[in-house]
């Protein structure tokens, strides 16, 4: 095992490299498709289609830890551009505010883009390619889950769980202690918060959409770059 995690595995003189990590993944897709372009000849069973699911496995369990922080961060950043929830301790947020929480909520998923894009690049070579696509496969699964599951959660805590009565039901139990005008204000604060876990529901398919279309575009771009530059050598 190397230094920054990758697993190395020598078969017939070949390193084989395992990921462990997104940028991982970024490394061994170039170093293979470099490998090939040096006119290296991998055989078909150098991996192992266990080797092939942890490429899959490494995709997905990235795309669910960079869909799990927009799930989290999307619907305060809705709420700071809708003027419910504060930041930085103002209630009424400067554009740049409202900007800095929209970038906050989408930052991890717009840097996971962009790696994708430099990987899709690589898809050129034989063996590359189907490296690219297992871990795209596992990529695209798990954005496509986390996204299932944001949708229904969100659209389950708007209609099961932030109901009038369940709301006053939960803030009666502490009207004993706590000032009946505050609890007034986090009632009207909930009610108001509600439609932006719809707003939030929607977003996140609208990106996940946009997210998995980015790394498809970019190996459609990929294959005529070099289907051009091979015709242009022919």
């Amino acid at each position: 095992m190397s230094k920054d995690g990758t697993t190395i595995i020598e078969k017939d003189g070949n390193p084989k490299l395992i990921p462990h990590g997104l940028f991982d993944m970024m490394k061994i897709v170039w170093t293979y498709s470099s490998m090939e372009e040096r006119g290296v000849d991998f055989p078909g069973d150098f991996f192992t289609p266990d080797d092939m699911l942890k490429y899959s496995t490494c995709g997905l369990l990235e795309s669910l830890k960079s869909g799990l922080i927009t799930v989290l961060f999307t619907p305060i950043a809705f709420g700071v551009i809708s003027k419910i929830v504060p930041i930085f301790g103002e209630t009424d947020p400067s554009t740049f505010d409202k900007m800095f929480a929209f970038c906050l909520a989408l930052s991890l998923t717009i840097a996971y883009a962009f790696v994708l894009v430099s990987i899709t690049q690589r898809y050129i070579f034989p063996f590359t390619k189907k490296i690219i696509k297992n871990f795209l496969q596992g990529v695209m699964i798990g954005k496509i889950f986390i996204t299932i599951v944001a949708f229904v959660f969100y659209h389950w805590l708007y209609i099961k769980v932030l109901t009038e009565d369940n709301v006053i039901f939960v803030l009666r139990i502490f009207k004993s202690f706590v000032d009946l005008n505050k609890l007034n204000a986090i009632y009207l604060w909930i009610m108001d918060f509600k439609p932006v876990l719809l707003t939030s529901a929607w977003f996140i398919v609208l990106t996940t959409v946009i997210f998995i279309s980015i790394p498809l575009i970019g190996i459609v771009i990929t294959v005529r770059k070099n289907k051009q530059l091979t015709e242009e050598d022919i």
